[in-house]
């Protein structure tokens, strides 16, 4: 499993203390650069003393990895009174990546707008539909006329303010009664995938106005 990439939003945990936001700056085989989000309430000295957890969320779904937090190489002359939100500091792997829940576990609700086009037939035309649920692996969709089990739709979901719509395609496994559809995705990128996990991580237990 790959770990967090440029520019995710990641959280670090101190086992029993405390736990803050930071954003991965670089990266490499053995370590994570990270610009803090918050201000820790743990001290600079115990935090290099402490185990630390970096947690993110990615295409396969929700992992952590075990390290440590310290003061970047090119950091560690430099005399800084205090740290906190925007300073960068270093996570040294000291383990593999583990998963702590697969993509498919990891869903909130949402009221995204859709549009919505059927797989492979000339006549039908594209609609506007909303997504109320998601995960790395189902959607359920509201506002879609007409959809029937085993169909296949093309969709554009527009999640992510200010962000490209995450495309793909799903296959309608059940419709209820409210005309709500949950349709499992049988086509999406890698990058896509990853892209929905970290929004469901994100909002998992808001409500999603």
């Amino acid at each position: 499993m790959h770990g967090p990439t440029r520019a995710d939003v990641v959280t670090l945990v101190v086992p029993q203390r405390e736990q803050f936001s930071a954003r991965v700056e670089d990266s490499a085989s053995t370590w994570v650069d990270v610009a803090l989000l918050d201000s820790p309430r743990t001290s600079l000295p115990q935090l290099e003393r402490s185990r630390v957890f970096l947690q993110f969320a990615g295409a396969q779904g929700l992992c952590r990895i075990s390290g440590e937090l310290s003061r970047r190489p090119q950091d560690r002359g430099l005399r800084i009174v205090g740290y906190g939100s925007g300073e960068v500091l270093r996570f040294v792997h000291r383990g593999n990546v583990q998963l702590l829940r697969r993509a498919e576990l990891v869903r909130s609700t949402t009221n995204a707008r859709m549009v919505v086009l059927r797989s492979g037939s000339a006549d039908h035309v594209a609609v506007e539909a909303r997504c109320v649920e998601l995960s790395g692996a189902m959607l359920r969709v509201q506002g879609v006329p007409f959809a029937a089990t085993g169909q296949l739709f093309e969709f554009d979901l527009f999640l992510i303010p200010r962000e490209a719509a995450i495309r793909g395609q799903f296959r309608v496994e059940r419709v209820s009664g409210d005309g709500v559809l949950e349709g499992r995705l049988t086509r999406l990128t890698t990058t896509d995938r990853g892209r929905l996990v970290r929004w469901a991580a994100e909002h998992q237990g808001r409500r999603v106005a």
